[in-house]
């Protein structure tokens, strides 16, 4: 063995990282003191190390790759004479590799390393994954991590953070539970980074219990990030848990804390924790202010958004564009449009996004003058329009129906060579096809050199649109050639054009292709589903799609559970070790349906949540072609299957379709049945569904059904809503009962021209004429609206109470002072009113003076008074008129003889 080589093999040896393990923590990257002090080692190794060397400062940063490259030819100099260079020099070369993300020079230093046999090296191994986690070569940092000889919780740390930022979740995961099993204790900062690998509730847990077990929950920073990751979960339960147990003396965690709240839709509990965090005196910073504006944005909050405003003025933050483009963009979305100009008006400084927020804001009211007005005017101040700008000004086209403006906005697009953008592309097909101009936009599509699926639902919604159903299918026939993968947009669109068509066999077909790609089961594609069904006249299959839509798992469900079944039984052995939550059944069977349940242990809110399904049972129909209610029914045995605890959401669009069409197609026992079957399983009814079922009640004269209605409303708050109050007034005039009606109207405090009407017409109904006026006055009086059919019911009340002067006097007042144009009702209920007071010659000149074609109707209601009066002569007019109008008319000859 040659005399250089011994010389090696005795600096490894006096230089082994194994020798100073339990000699307490060691930095992962310092060099400088290893066995042996630095002068110690330069003296004994003076004559070994070349000047060369010397060259190479210890701890050198490097800037470029020329450096780098001029002193790996100083290592290959001492290569070359078998010379050793420092560990010093290495750090250095490596930290060189990394900030310079040079793999190919890491790789050439890491052949050095082996060659001198200090590749076990442990402080050299952390800087070498560091190298790679830099240079992005995750195989080879793993590569190397499996060789190493020895790793300390540093090691650990670079490869889970280096998975974590790769996006390999489950894979960080993985290593950080292997190595709490190897005995390698955590600190903070690889929490921190599992933090973010956890994708869900149940791993956030598992993962906060170890940080309880590693007495890391007191950091203040760690403890912020779990808040956050619980609030992105929607356990706010356990994010308030942690929250309260921080030092809040700063805004950190209360702007963690408000976003939790803001993002999950928890309007007032942020508002709560807001004055909260004011009456504590901590002050408010920019993000504390978006945090809660943007909870606003979320629920509409008028008075709440003024309130903060008032803030931001005395705060002096009115001039952060970021807060102001949040505040505009919240009036607008408010329907308050003149406070959102106000406060654009006042900016100092606009820039793209403001111009941007106003644009959109405009757009919502439907302002698509003003918007495009703002788009030229952000033009000529040379602010440079960004994306969403554009598209917002291609929706004012749309709004305005103007190609020729458009292709001016398109024009602007190709010169800032946005044209080649999905996004813009879409809007640009749909600004075409919904402005009639289907050439251009055939002539966008057939152009682009790739064309995807966002492209061709554009165009498939287009020609929805504008009724061209068939031209919709030819698209889809074309994707499907293409072997483009539709999206739930792409169905939705595709059924609603199958609706148009009235095309049930078409409408199979797409339900057929959306069942092969799964997407049959999407809550939009399934409210779609059975609207076609329904409107195609085919109950059963539209009850079938909504008894399957929770018999299958949603797509969330269906990733969780696979998810749940890799991992079961780690999170198993993790629970029990960690004795903090106890399994009670799991079991997972081959056909996806989870059984068994998680209970809580005595660790509060900290437990599992229950989590419980049951086998559905069948759901049956009757047979039969026709659409009577003997023919389709829902079976009396059927029951919808419990949910997923809140993973399985139960949404109430389909039902409402069911339930409209089928009262519009008088089969209101279905519709009472589909709603029964609906509040026995827990899903909350709106106010669409109220209006369809009390339509169910009426039409069915089932008074008692419409009280149980009437109850049920009133436990969900929603009887105080305006439109409802007029159904109930209704209902309950219809049937005599007066007092009820009159009971809901004096509670209300508000009364609409619904409640107005539907009053006025119940005392009219019931030969009360003169309280039906009264009421009309009334009416008028407080402002309220007089409509329409406010004036047919006052017509009808005066006509059933012989009131001709006041019924003419309301006609005045309608036309002349009102400005109501009367309608072929309007002129029925007067000729009524004239004939059954005898006035049959002025019903006569009534009917001359109209300003257009008299319909049969009034022809009829003129027999009628002539029939009650005896008059032979104005009746063989009626006669006459009608068979000119209506000459296939039997009725009125029923009514003659």
């Amino acid at each position: 063995m040659s005399r250089q080589v011994m010389r090696i093999l005795g600096y490894c040896e006096r230089f082994n990282p194994w020798s100073c393990m339990g000699h307490g923590e060691l930095d992962p990257f310092d060099t400088s003191d290893m066995t042996i002090s630095k002068e110690q080692r330069n003296i004994e190794y003076e004559g070994l190390i070349p000047k060369s060397d010397k060259r190479i400062k210890a701890r050198q940063e490097f800037h470029n790759l020329e450096q780098l490259n001029k002193a790996l030819a100083v290592i290959s100099g001492m290569y070359k004479i078998d010379t050793l260079p420092s560990l010093e020099t290495f750090s250095s070369l490596l930290k060189g590799c990394a900030i310079l993300k040079a793999s190919w020079q890491g790789s050439q230093v890491y052949d050095y390393l082996i060659y001198y046999g200090i590749d076990g090296n442990l402080s050299l191994g952390n800087l070498l994954i560091n190298m790679y986690m830099k240079c992005d070569k995750l195989s080879d940092a793993c590569r190397y991590f499996t060789k190493m000889y020895a790793t300390d919780v540093f090691s650990w740390t670079l490869i889970i953070t280096y998975h974590v930022e790769s996006g390999y979740y489950e894979q960080a995961l993985g290593l950080f539970w292997r190595m709490s099993d190897e005995g390698v204790i955590s600190n903070k900062v690889t929490c921190l980074s599992v933090v973010k690998a956890c994708t869900s509730l149940l791993k956030v847990r598992l993962l906060f219990s170890h940080i309880v077990e590693m007495s890391l929950d007191s950091d203040s920073f760690l403890t912020n990030n779990l808040v956050h990751c619980y609030s992105k979960h929607r356990s706010l339960d356990d994010a308030f848990f942690l929250f309260q147990r921080m030092d809040k003396n700063d805004t950190v965690p209360w702007n963690t804390m408000l976003a939790g709240f803001s993002q999950n839709g928890f309007c007032n509990q942020a508002f709560a924790l807001f004055s909260q965090m004011i009456y504590e005196c901590v002050k408010p910073d920019e993000v504390t202010y978006l945090a809660v504006l943007k909870s606003c944005v979320n629920h509409g909050c008028t008075n709440e958004v003024r309130k903060i405003h008032v803030m931001l003025v005395e705060d002096g933050m009115e001039s952060n564009n970021p807060v102001a483009n949040t505040i505009i963009d919240l009036y607008a979305r408010c329907m308050n449009i003149e406070d959102a100009e106000a406060t654009f008006n006042k900016m100092c400084k606009r820039d793209a996004v403001s111009w941007s927020v106003m644009i959109t804001g405009h757009i919502q009211h439907l302002h698509a003058e003003k918007a495009l007005f703002l788009f030229n005017q952000m033009l000529f101040c040379g602010s440079k329009p960004e994306k969403s700008t554009y598209m917002s000004a291609l929706k004012a086209c749309v709004v305005l129906k103007s190609s020729r403006r458009g292709r001016l906005i398109h024009f602007g697009i190709v010169l800032h060579h946005l044209e080649h953008d999905p996004f813009i592309r879409s809007s640009l097909i749909d600004m075409y096809m919904k402005s009639g101009n289907t050439e251009d936009a055939c002539f966008i599509f057939a152009n682009m050199p790739q064309q995807d699926t966002v492209i061709c639902n554009s165009l498939i919604n287009g020609y929805t649109d504008i009724r061209e159903s068939r031209e919709a299918l030819v698209i889809f026939r074309h994707m499907v050639h293409q072997c483009l993968r539709p999206d739930e947009a792409t169905f939705v669109s595709l059924l609603k054009a199958c609706i148009n068509l009235a095309d049930l066999e078409q409408g199979r077909q797409i339900h057929s292709y959306a069942a092969e790609d799964g997407m049959d089961f999407h809550f939009q594609v399934v409210n779609i589903l059975t609207e076609m069904y329904a409107k195609c006249n085919c109950m059963k299959d539209a009850l079938h799609v909504l008894g399957l839509m929770y018999f299958q798992p949603s797509g969330l469900v269906r990733h969780t559970f696979s998810n749940m079944k890799e991992e079961t039984q780690h999170c198993l052995n993790e629970l029990k070790r960690l004795e903090y939550m106890t399994p009670i059944k799991y079991m997972f069977s081959s056909d996806s349906e989870l059984q068994g349940s998680w209970v809580h242990s005595n660790q509060g809110s900290h437990a599992i949540m229950p989590i419980t399904c049951v086998k559905a049972d069948s759901m049956s129909f009757a047979h039969g072609d026709g659409l009577d209610d003997k023919n389709v029914k829902i079976d009396s045995t059927f029951r919808f299957p419990q949910g997923l605890g809140s993973v399985l959401q139960r949404d109430i669009v389909p039902y409402n379709t069911i339930i409209s069409v089928s009262v519009e197609k008088g089969l209101c026992n279905l519709a009472m049945d589909v709603f029964s079957q609906m509040i026995a399983h827990s899903v909350i009814a709106d106010i669409v569904t109220y209006i369809s079922i009390l339509k169910a009640c009426i039409i069915l004269g089932s008074l008692e059904q419409g009280m149980q209605v009437h109850v049920l409303a009133t436990e969900v708050a929603y009887d105080g809503e305006d439109i409802l109050k007029g159904i109930f007034i209704d209902m309950y005039m219809k049937y005599g009962y007066i007092k009820d009606a009159e009971n809901i109207f004096e509670h209300s405090s508000k009364h609409d021209t619904l409640s107005w009407t539907a009053m006025v017409s119940g005392y009219a109904q019931h030969g009360l004429p003169w309280k039906a006026i009264q009421f009309l006055e009334q009416m008028h009086k407080e402002g309220a609206e007089l409509d329409e059919i406010t004036f047919i019911s006052a017509f009808s009340a005066c006509s059933y109470g012989g009131l001709v002067d006041k019924g003419l006097h309301l006609c005045y007042v309608m036309c002349r002072i009102l400005g109501v144009i009367p309608n072929t009702q309007h002129f029925a209920c007067m000729i009524d009113l004239l004939g059954r007071a005898g006035c049959l010659y002025d019903a006569v000149l009534l009917l001359h003076i109209i300003p257009f074609h008299p319909a049969n109707v009034m022809f009829t209601t003129l027999l009628a008074a002539c029939k009650l009066h005896d008059d032979s002569e104005i009746l063989n007019f009626s006669l006459q008129c009608i068979q000119e109008v209506a000459p296939d008319s039997s009725g009125c000859q029923c009514l003659f003889f």
